[in-house]
């Protein structure tokens, strides 16, 4: 029977700060803690009573919050008035180890005349404050978004709330050391809770992580670190909460964050921008990705306009990987248009249109900018729904495409006369040096091509090309018709790496074929066909 005095570890935890823990169960057990494994046998009066003690609370997060005025922007009013809106990050480094920081770390938009509205409240509740200095007002037409003066108020704007910051921070300090009730100090608190939204968010108390891995596991503080840092290049986010409002301030200042990785994240509160402001901080061409990483990211607050927008004026990104679709309110076939992006070098959209319909517009959107790209090399198109139309699409861009270096498509659904097609096409293709078209559809259509056909238009293709260093056929059910493949490499000099897996032929005839012929592969894939001598058994059992 269980020891009633015996405290479930998940009911603690939640809501007292990680140190504290570790600090009792030391005292307690005269070591330090196996983490949090031994705290269900703690004592549970004692437990308790020191969770009372520590719980989390409201008024707690003022000692530990952070804030500065990142960014600034133009808006219209109603009646097509400028203004400026400043954007305020706002963070609590929290001493929760577990805690990925999405709840911890958001975004506000003030103008200047809520920054004002706050500096006269806050005047006359206490001498100190009002002695803070304050950017004064323009009168002159123009000058309150003239850029010069919108930057030098950012600027004093971020240390006047960082000052009163410190100042609640003080004298909270002061408050627990007398354990005295001041007013002030509650009142401007009361301030800065309506202005910086604090008491509004939906933040939640520490609490474990049941994955055992994750890399968003962002030590806290992990913001004000990056904000100018020159070391970081890289920064992954995935698999987690991510606040994508705040990471679009961070990457447009600093530049050199090279890489961004959101693959498995999801955006963070439906109380701000989220994902559109950073695509359209992408689009600005302001920041320093070169690498995104998105698949398998789920969004809101965003449209097909925000990532038509992206495609169509991003000139920076080199690679973009998308393997999974991405889940926003956005039309998928869309996400094909990214060959708009000139500069691209890589693009992975594996996984992205899964079903026929969104498959076959995805690729009459690609094809036409597949053409005359001049700077991809290679594209992953990997577990979509193209079909022999789409691959016979990608055949003519193929004739055309002088950049691109790889095409993959394993598991397209791309039958006899979709290779064929391909085929037809590298013998005009000059560039392309590796091909994988893998996973013949389980029926194909009344009349379709035979394997000896296939295999035929394989060699003609290997006798003609030029460029070709791997190709990768598995699961095409060539049969036999492989030995006229491997026959062709006399004719060819460039191929390296041939991949022939489970094609259902006979390997003792097409080994003979292979070193009779070959003149340049250095690595054969025969596996999963039949291995077996030829007097033991025959291609026909298949």
């Amino acid at each position: 029977m269980k020891d009633a005095a015996l405290q479930p570890r998940g009911s603690i935890r939640n809501f007292v700060k990680y140190p504290v823990f570790e600090a009792y169960t030391e005292a307690l057990l005269g070591r330090k803690p196996n983490k949090f494994l031994e705290f269900v046998n703690l004592p549970a009066p004692q437990f308790m009573a020191l969770a009372e003690q520590r719980a989390w609370s409201e008024r707690d997060c003022w000692s530990i919050l952070h804030t500065k005025v990142c960014s600034f922007h133009t808006c219209l009013d109603n009646k097509k008035k400028e203004y400026v809106e400043y954007r305020v990050v706002c963070e609590i480094e929290t001493e929760n180890e577990d805690s990925n920081g999405i709840e911890n770390l958001w975004v506000v938009c003030r103008r200047y005349s809520d920054f004002r509205n706050l500096q006269l409240q806050l005047k006359k509740l206490d001498s100190e404050l009002a002695a803070l200095p304050f950017p004064g007002r323009t009168f002159l037409p123009g000058r309150g978004t003239s850029q010069p003066i919108i930057e030098q108020r950012q600027q004093q704007l971020d240390e006047y709330l960082s000052d009163v910051i410190q100042w609640v921070q003080k004298h909270l300090q002061e408050k627990l050391q007398e354990d005295e009730e001041r007013k002030d100090v509650t009142a401007v608190i009361a301030l800065l809770d309506d202005f910086l939204e604090v008491s509004q968010l939906d933040r939640k108390p520490p609490c474990s992580n049941d994955k055992k891995f994750s890399c968003n596991m962002f030590h806290s503080g992990w913001f004000s670190h990056v904000w100018d840092s020159t070391d970081i290049h890289s920064l992954h986010a995935g698999f987690g909460a991510v606040n994508c409002e705040v990471l679009s301030l961070l990457v447009q200042h600093n530049k050199h964050i090279h890489t961004l990785d959101l693959t498995g994240a999801s955006g963070g509160s439906l109380r701000n921008e989220g994902f559109r402001c950073l695509l359209q901080a992408l689009a600005s061409n302001e920041t320093g990705v070169r690498h995104l990483y998105l698949g398998g990211y789920q969004g809101h607050n965003c449209d097909n306009e925000d990532i038509e927008s992206l495609f169509e004026h991003n000139k920076t990104l080199e690679s973009l990987y998308v393997a999974g679709g991405i889940s926003i309110s956005v039309d998928d076939p869309l996400l094909a248009f990214a060959t708009r992006i000139s500069s691209l070098v890589t693009l992975d959209l594996s996984k992205c249109f899964n079903k026929q319909p969104k498959a076959a517009q995805a690729i009459v959107n690609l094809v036409p900018y597949l053409k005359g790209h001049k700077n991809l090399r290679k594209l992953f198109l990997n577990e979509n729904h193209i079909g022999n139309r789409g691959a016979e699409l990608l055949s003519e861009a193929l004739e055309e495409n002088e950049s691109l270096q790889l095409l993959s498509l394993r598991a397209c659904n791309v039958g006899p006369e979709g290779l064929i097609s391909l085929c037809n096409a590298l013998e005009k293709n000059h560039t392309l040096q590796r091909l994988f078209v893998t996973d013949r559809p389980s029926s194909l259509a009344v009349g379709a091509p035979s394997s000896v056909v296939v295999s035929h238009a394989i060699a003609e293709m290997l006798k003609q090309n030029t460029s070709l260093v791997e190709l990768d056929v598995s699961r095409q059910y060539l049969g036999d018709g492989c030995c006229e493949i491997v026959s062709a490499l006399a004719a060819n000099t460039t191929l390296e790496v041939l991949h022939l897996r489970n094609n259902r032929f006979a390997a003792s005839r097409v080994m003979c074929k292979f070193f009779e012929h070959n003149q340049s592969v250095t690595s054969l894939d025969i596996s999963h066909n039949d291995l077996t001598e030829e007097s033991e058994t025959t291609a026909d059992t298949w």
